[in-house]
């Protein structure tokens, strides 16, 4: 005879996280400075249980991040009203998960050619293998210009602007293993799963490397009509490319009705949503008895 009972164990996590930022200024001229900015966060996480409900603790999982951004900027006074910033960047964050432990082979005995470990999950309660998240990685690079022009004429404080920036985004999604879902502990028993996702054959290519644009101008005017009264307006447009891959592997169901398949497509979108993407700024500061104290 056989029975079902509770089992209960710890689960030991680890984390460490490390740090570092560095700042170089330089002053070239009475009217030009300059500064260069590094920062770069790096962070490891180890947990013996990713899943919440994996037996005995076994399949453990890693997870690595590497992060990097550099800054450069370079201030010109035109005049004692007219300022000019300009910035370059550079940002990389990267994220890697994988698991820690080798593979179970009784799990891979009902796997597809080249595919990763599969999963057992009976019902809610209890999940057999890695989870079905790793091993990922994803990388972003993005490299922006920026140029701000500060203008103080009259009563207006003009700022204007814009930012253009390319982003690389690298995804990875290395999981291709089946999940295997029973109902319960006797329908595993007996062989007979209700559910099972996994990748089909010839089909486990999840590698894919999108590229944007982004362009986003600006313009803000702060107004100081009277002693009594300042508005702040402005408008912003916030343009965004509609992302493509850089080796055309994008793939959707362009037609519900008629198509049978995924069919190549040359956007992650049919249509750039962000072509009116205008975003207005209205504000005002009243002070009713111009002591600067109530407003």
């Amino acid at each position: 005879s056989a029975g079902v009972g509770n089992f209960v164990s710890i689960s030991p996590k680890s984390n460490q996280d490390d740090y570092l930022m560095t700042r170089f200024d330089y002053t070239i001229s009475p009217k030009d400075t300059l500064f260069v900015r590094y920062v770069r966060d790096t962070a490891l996480a180890l947990t013996s249980q990713p899943n919440g409900s994996t037996v005995a603790n076994y399949w453990g999982e890693a997870d690595t991040t590497r992060n990097h951004f550099v800054t450069v900027e370079e201030d010109h006074v035109i005049s004692p009203t007219f300022i000019n910033l300009s910035r370059v960047s550079f940002l990389r964050p990267y994220e890697n998960a994988e698991t820690t432990t080798p593979p179970v082979p009784a799990l891979n005995n009902v796997n597809t050619p080249g595919a990763s470990q599969n999963t057992l999950a009976l019902g809610q309660k209890l999940t057999l293998g890695p989870t079905n998240l790793v091993p990922y990685r994803m990388a972003e690079q993005t490299y922006q210009g920026m140029d701000d022009v500060i203008w103080t004429h009259g009563s207006h404080s003009l700022k204007f602007g814009a930012l253009f920036a390319v982003v690389d985004d690298f995804t990875n999604q290395g999981n291709t293993g089946a999940q295997w879902t029973f109902n319960n502990i006797l329908s595993f028993l007996q062989a007979l799963p209700n559910q099972l996702a996994a990748s089909l054959p010839g089909h486990l290519d999840n590698y894919r490397d999108a590229v944007s644009k982004q362009f986003m101008p600006y313009i803000n005017d702060e107004w100081k009509v009277s002693r009594k009264l300042t508005l702040n307006l402005g408008v912003r447009y916030e343009w965004l490319s509609n992302p493509t891959e850089r080796h055309n592997r994008l793939t959707n169901v362009t037609d519900l009705l008629t198509n049978t398949n995924f069919v190549p497509v040359p956007t992650v979108m049919p249509n750039n949503p962000s072509t009116r993407n205008f975003a207005p700024r209205i504000g005002f500061a009243y002070d009713p008895f111009s002591d600067h104290k109530t407003s």
